[in-house]
């Protein structure tokens, strides 16, 4: 990669031997943007973006055959879904917005168009370590639970384990965790339970099953992601 090469010349030549994800290149309206952000450094970090999503759905490029992507529905989606990755500086979730696109045309995917949409602003409003704390508290459903206890009193039982991990791997001081995970229920992929106990003071939640089908969605090739979470 040279500085004088342009965001589209660069990908172009990156992918040559892909006609699909060509296309798709093409269809990036990059000059736009470097007419408006006339630097050098901009056009590097937009070229380091638009390498990693593009990365991403190169390697998943046989899913995405070319009857899909001349569709209208595909092109809705592949050009909301590009403007929201290239907006990210994180590479882990530039490639979740790839995931989420790829996701879209297979069988087991959204619904529909507007389900997509809903999904992808999701995505898009969920900061990086967010979604981490999110997956980090996944692992935990496989916890033992005896027939007696509701949810609540299940959560009990590895919650002060999961807000040290939380704290430690993604960095949320301890005083602020709350906070932080009642930031979270906006996206309804987390709620917090109301009730349960008379001396229960609040501050503690569980996954909803959007969350169970957001992830189905993103993290096929994710699963050890959390091995290596960084804020």
């Amino acid at each position: 990669m040279t500085d004088s090469e342009s965001v589209p010349e660069y990908l172009l030549e990156r992918y040559s031997d892909s006609r699909t994800t060509r296309s798709l290149v093409q269809l990036v309206p990059f000059a736009g943007v470097v007419d408006t952000f006339l630097t050098a450094t901009w056009d590097q970090i937009r070229k380091r973006r638009a390498k990693e999503f593009f990365d991403k759905l190169d390697s998943g490029a046989i899913l995405l055959s070319e009857d899909i992507v001349d569709s209208e529905e595909f092109l809705h989606c592949f050009f909301i879904t590009t403007r929201a990755a290239l907006s990210n500086r994180r590479k882990e979730k530039i490639e979740l917005f790839a995931s989420l696109l790829l996701s879209a045309f297979d069988r087991n995917g959204p619904r529909n168009i507007d389900d997509f949409e809903e999904l992808l602003a999701i995505l898009d409003d969920i900061t990086y370590r967010e979604w981490s704390a999110l997956v980090i508290l996944d692992r935990y459903s496989d916890a033992p639970r005896e027939d007696s206890q509701n949810d609540l009193q299940w959560s009990l039982t590895f919650w002060a384990t999961f807000v040290a991990e939380v704290v430690e791997k993604l960095e949320v001081p301890s005083s602020e965790f709350t906070s932080f995970m009642n930031r979270i229920s906006r996206t309804g992929l987390y709620d917090q339970f109301v009730g349960g106990f008379m001396d229960y003071s609040g501050g503690i939640g569980m996954l909803t099953p959007r969350f169970h089908r957001l992830k189905g969605f993103l993290l096929n090739e994710h699963e050890e992601q959390e091995e290596s979470l960084s804020p």
